[in-house]
């Protein structure tokens, strides 16, 4: 009965934290540092919500949709394709925003693409934790560019790898590689992209 419950738990919260849907959580952070109108915030959370939830989404869900695959993507085989639309919605989010020259939230695209291109390089041959990847990164942006203080939301990173622990989804060596790849990805993306500044 305690093993079930767990399990569930586990099986929540690998569901409420990830990538995709983290990306989403940090936005208010990030679009009210543009200082835009009530307008400029609605049309900006929508073009967010289509680049950092629906493109890396849309194919994985539809492959859920046929039954070939789990909403995880638990498969490591299965993988590699499922970056590509995340990669073009990023790319995307990016070219928008630093031509608008909302800077901030074109870098947290450029996160979003450096960090999940290196996480598909990485997953060409071995599994890698998306999760804790998704965590991680996002916090590290947000710490470098709005104060250390949001460094406390990398505990977040202790439930995520329990759950992907307990799924058996993940070894311990996959989940500190993503948290680890994702802070030191990040941090050169912002060293760079605070340089052409």
């Amino acid at each position: 009965m305690h093993k079930n419950i767990s399990s569930r738990v586990a099986y929540i919260i690998s569901h409420i934290f990830n990538a995709p849907l983290f990306s989403v959580y940090l936005l208010p952070a990030i679009i009210s540092s543009e200082h835009l109108t009530s307008v400029g915030v609605l049309l900006t959370t929508a073009i967010c919500i289509f680049t950092l939830l629906v493109m890396p989404t849309i194919l994985i869900i539809y492959y859920k949709i046929k039954g070939k695959t789990d909403i995880f993507v638990s498969k490591h085989s299965d993988r590699p394709k499922f970056f590509i639309p995340a990669l073009i919605g990023y790319a995307l989010g990016f070219i928008l925003f630093y031509t608008l020259k909302m800077n901030i939230l074109a870098l947290y695209h450029l996160c979003y693409f450096t960090v999940t291109f290196s996480l598909f390089i990485v997953t060409l041959y071995w599994k890698i934790s998306i999760h804790t990847a998704g965590v991680a990164g996002p916090v590290t942006m947000l710490a470098l560019k709005f104060g250390y203080r949001y460094l406390i939301l990398q505990l977040l990173l202790l439930p995520v790898g329990w759950a992907r622990l307990k799924l058996h989804a993940h070894t311990l060596a996959q989940i500190a590689a993503g948290a680890i790849q994702s802070i030191a990805v990040t941090y050169l993306t912002v060293i760079f992209f605070n340089s052409c500044l």
